[in-house]
């Protein structure tokens, strides 16, 4: 089946500091997907509080990250109405020194 997203490799593995966002390159290779989407590896929804939006020819930019939000995440997208997921992308958000 023809891979229906583009993501790097070197990108698969997330190092960020609490408050930046952060653009996961889950770019979109095949024209006729829709709903492109964001959730975690295991299947269930993105954490209370993350807000991402989505563009089909960059990938899905995750607002502010919070440490709350370490896990794995999938791209996810339909084609002909099944669902396709991307490689997972492990996020790891680093708290911000209290000074």
């Amino acid at each position: 089946p023809m891979r229906v997203f583009w993501t790097s490799s070197t990108s698969l593995r997330v190092v960020r500091k609490e408050g930046e966002n952060f653009l996961l390159p889950c770019l979109l290779t095949d024209p006729s997907a829709t709903d492109l989407g964001l959730r975690m590896d295991n299947g269930t929804t993105v954490p209370p509080g993350m807000n991402f939006t989505v563009d089909r020819h960059r990938g899905i930019l995750i607002h502010n990250l919070q440490p709350s939000f370490n896990a794995d995440y999938v791209c996810t997208a339909k084609v002909n109405g099944v669902e396709r997921t991307s490689k997972a992308f492990s996020i790891n958000v680093i708290q911000s020194e209290i000074t």
